[in-house]
């Protein structure tokens, strides 16, 4: 819905960071993923809808930059991924693929309340200088105060404009999840593992293998991987 007079649409004002950050620094792409927890990363603006897919791996993986600056609270700068192989092995070589060489994830949080990651992509192999990476913990500021700023535009049942479309929370992941835990009867850490690694076994994203699951055409085994 489009946001109405003295309002402002949250989707619209992220892209925007994003393509300013990207432009500023000759990026290959900048992405917003706002995450709450272990399978819950949610990628919802980007500078380049090519590279949508590379924010998707974070889920589909369970591994990378964005996980490990959301968990640590610090971010997480690296400026060649050959070398982060043995650390991310998955998607390491799935960014090599889709012609990222080196990536930097900056938390976006305020006090002990952690909202997501502001993540960069680089074609070519580079370290971001002192001032870049101020520049970027500024942008990362900028980013969690949109977020905030959205959080308390809404009243009621209702969000802000623009959020709600944002928070696309994947729940056919969610169901699936909870599906293959009743039907295997493994906590739900491990009903998602267990969709990673087949969705990464079939080449697969998980969405798509979720959403199998949910409908019934397709059941995850004890055998599978």
């Amino acid at each position: 819905m489009p946001a109405g007079p003295g309002e402002y649409d949250v989707a619209v004002a992220l892209r925007r960071l994003c393509e300013v950050v990207s432009g500023e620094l000759d990026l290959l792409a900048v992405s917003v993923i706002l995450l709450s927890g272990p399978g819950t990363e949610t990628p919802v603006a980007y500078s380049a809808d090519g590279h949508q897919p590379l924010d998707h791996l974070h889920l589909d993986l369970g591994e990378g930059p964005v996980l490990d600056a959301f968990e640590s609270g610090r971010p997480v700068l690296e400026s060649d991924l050959t070398s982060a192989l043995g650390r991310w092995p998955g998607f390491a070589q799935s960014a090599a693929h889709a012609g990222v060489r080196a990536t930097f994830a900056f938390p976006l949080s305020i006090g002990a309340v952690r909202l997501g990651v502001l993540v960069l992509y680089s074609g070519p192999v580079r370290t971001l200088k002192r001032e870049e990476r101020s520049d970027c913990l500024i942008y990362a500021d900028l980013a969690t105060e949109l977020l905030l700023d959205a959080a308390r535009a809404g009243s009621g049942d209702g969000l802000a404009p623009g959020l709600e479309s944002l928070l696309d929370l994947r729940t056919e992941v969610y169901q699936a999840q909870g599906m293959v835990m009743a039907d295997l009867g493994i906590d739900l850490a491990e009903a998602l593992s267990r969709l990673r690694a087949t969705a990464f076994a079939e080449s697969r994203s998980l969405n798509d293998l979720a959403a199998d699951v949910v409908s019934r055409r397709r059941r995850i085994s004890r055998d599978a991987p």
